[in-house]
């Protein structure tokens, strides 16, 4: 079966939501509350979950994984591998403690002052035995006997060996991965996606109203195309403009007939952005705010005429 029709992307009224968990664990949020959090996405309509071997300093999968043991036939379970997290040891914990205190301390000596390499993640990580290791180790960590689909990690095309297609063909195979894709940087991904040989089940990438990637990969293959950062850092500044500029703010409300110094409207209309340039595709997105999430996922319901959408395009453009 294609994947689009595993995932019901072409159905009216789907989901086309995917939920990012890379910051499920970390800066005071911790495995329960990750846990809960990710109830909520599921209770809420959303079934696919996008992890990585290294997100959460390898402990992500385990949190999303707590949720799997329950309600796994409910989900479809994403992982990605060839970028293995950094050691979780005691001593490569304190260490990255003290770096970070430093570089706070010293601005500026990150440049010079790096902290050993265990203590980092490690890239490109594609050789057969430490790919089976890798996947072998997702599948424990999310408590299940399969991924729904396979990313590979920031591959790049010279990572493409017939080594690596084999391991991949093995995996699935043995029923590990159902699907496998690739999620990498738009260059690679215009590279690769024209490779007859690179898996592309589904492919991920970033794209955004500032940056659109999408369309001309889109131009480049039939593959489910899957985009992250339709909002991220750009996003938050951008409604905090608009929050403190009332005058600006008035201007983008009149032409489109929302008031967009409302964050929630902001975020409305860039999902909607981001839905209706993707077709048939997915739209990732995070948080670790129970109402936005909620709030996120009521708006992929919405439509939004492909006037406003427009006029939004040519309004954030201007501001970039």
């Amino acid at each position: 079966m294609r994947l689009r029709d595993e995932l019901g992307l072409e159905q009216p009224g789907a989901v086309r939501l995917g939920f990012g968990c890379a910051s499920l664990v970390g800066k005071g949020f911790d495995a329960s509350d990750g846990e809960r959090l990710l109830e909520v996405v599921l209770d809420a309509g959303v079934r696919y979950f996008d992890t990585a071997r290294m997100y959460g300093e390898g402990r992500a999968e385990a949190v999303l994984g707590s949720l799997a043991a329950r309600r796994r036939s409910d989900m479809v379970i994403v992982s990605k591998a060839g970028i293995l997290p950094p050691s979780r040891s005691p001593v490569a914990r304190g260490l990255r403690k003290a770096y970070a205190l430093a570089h706070r301390t010293a601005p500026g000596s990150q440049t010079w002052l790096k902290p050993p390499a265990f203590c980092e993640p490690e890239f490109n990580v594609f050789s057969r035995k430490a790919l089976t290791a890798s996947v072998e180790a997702s599948l424990q960590e999310l408590r299940t006997d399969y991924l729904d689909i396979l990313l590979l990690h920031d591959l790049d095309p010279a990572d493409l060996t017939d080594d690596l297609l084999d391991t991949v063909q093995t995996l699935q195979r043995e029923g590990k991965a159902r699907h496998v894709g690739i999620a990498t940087d738009p260059p690679q991904t215009r590279s690769l996606v024209q490779r007859k040989e690179t898996p592309t089940e589904l492919v991920q990438f970033a794209s955004s109203v500032w940056n659109d990637n999408l369309s001309s990969i889109r131009a480049l293959t039939d593959a489910p195309l899957a985009i992250h950062s339709a909002m991220g850092t750009r996003f938050r500044a951008l409604a905090q403009r608009l929050k403190t500029m009332p005058d600006r703010a008035s201007v983008w409300s009149q032409r489109l007939g929302m008031n967009v110094a409302e964050p929630a409207v902001l975020a409305e209309l860039f999902l909607g952005h981001a839905l209706a340039s993707n077709p048939g595709g997915l739209v990732l997105f995070s948080s670790v705010n129970a109402q936005h999430v909620k709030r996120n996922i009521a708006t992929a319901g919405k439509t939004i005429s492909s006037e406003t959408l427009t006029a939004f395009e040519s309004l954030a453009r201007d501001e970039h």
